[in-house]
């Protein structure tokens, strides 16, 4: 079983126990529906009996195709890492595993820390290291695949040149311990919300009292860390970073203003326009996996009843996906045609 076949059967195993257990089912029935017959029960609800087939036709109408297209991108990354002989290490995994659970209070190096750090924090700990591997294996290919020529690099720099000038920013933070503290808050942060939420929350002890504010500084004034230092020239105004990992814990930090300073030459900032210009052609590539990801899902079929895939192997070329493709397009057209407005 490949990449992606382990991340969507560790996918299924979860969602499965669940979905299982708001129909009071018993332990040994909720573990796996792989096998099990379709008339099979699997649980009650409210007296009536839940049978293995409703509940994989629940739960392939719910998440079928969107787990399809997935499917898709992961099996697109996998060939690329193959053809580009792109491999990611136990050893890695299980440190950027580590990495991402540890905290300033707590560090970890083991898998049996983390086994039982996955368990304080309610993650299964299988289901991290095969998403850790996958996001470790789609960065390293996509930064191979990401070639930048000369040409490129001076039109982007040409086009943007007050980007890459030297700049000062008027930058605001809010440092989260864990992950987990994040997503606490999170949904109710916004860039006017963050000082208040900085003042209560913010684990930055030097700035909390003035609400996160950082003042007026340079890239080498923040934290070495090069996507926080790069929000001083790039970010758009007034809006919220991604939580961006920092040795000490997480960030999320808006740009308020901006002042350049200075103006430079191509050879004085082209290691910047090259950082910008990779992390377009990255974010390009993706973006195009996920298209091509989306085309072909439209054309596999689930049978509901038992949740199982019509076998659509991906495309070897260019000609068999432009060629898959239109006959998505079609189809799509032809159905369109065939709806009564009204009904």
């Amino acid at each position: 079983m490949g990449l992606a076949g382990k991340r969507l059967a560790a996918a299924w195993v979860l969602w499965l126990p669940v979905a299982v257990a708001i129909c009071t089912a018993s332990p040994a029935r909720s573990q796996r529906l792989e096998g099990v017959p379709a008339d099979t029960t699997v649980g009650t609800a409210n007296g009536e009996s839940v049978t293995a087939g409703e509940l994989m036709h629940e739960l392939t109408s719910r998440f079928g195709q969107g787990a399809l297209q997935e499917m898709v991108i992961e099996w697109t990354v996998d060939e690329e890492a193959t053809r580009r002989g792109v491999l990611v290490s136990d050893d890695e995994v299980l440190r950027a595993a580590c990495e991402r659970l540890s905290s300033p209070e707590r560090t970890l190096t083991t898998r049996e820390e983390l086994v039982a750090a996955c368990k304080d924090e309610g993650v299964d700990a299988d289901l991290l290291l095969i998403d850790v591997r996958y996001e470790l294996l789609l960065d390293r290919v996509l930064s191979k695949a990401a070639v930048v020529t000369e040409n490129e690099l001076r039109e982007l720099f040409e086009l943007q040149p007050d980007t890459f000038a030297i700049s000062r920013a008027h930058v605001r933070m809010i440092l989260f311990r864990t992950e987990k503290d994040v997503q606490g808050l999170l949904p109710g942060l916004t860039a006017g919300t963050l000082p208040d939420l900085a003042r209560q929350f913010s684990a930055d002890e030097a700035h909390r009292e003035a609400g996160g504010d950082w003042g007026w500084v340079r890239p080498e004034e923040l934290p070495d860390v090069p996507e926080l230092r790069a929000l001083v020239g790039t970010a758009r105004l007034g809006r919220l970073s991604p939580p961006i990992r920092t040795p000490d814990g997480w960030v999320i930090a808006v740009v308020e203003d901006r002042k350049v300073d200075a103006p430079q030459t191509f050879e004085q900032a082209r290691d910047r326009v090259l950082a910008v210009a990779t992390e377009q052609k990255k974010a390009e590539l993706y973006n195009g996996w996920q298209e091509r990801a989306r085309k072909i899902a439209g054309l596999l079929t689930l049978d509901a009843g038992i949740g199982a895939v019509a076998p659509l192997p991906p495309p070897e070329d260019a000609q068999r996906l432009e060629e898959m493709s239109r006959r998505f397009e079609t189809t799509k057209t032809e159905e369109e045609s065939q709806v009564v407005p009204g009904q």
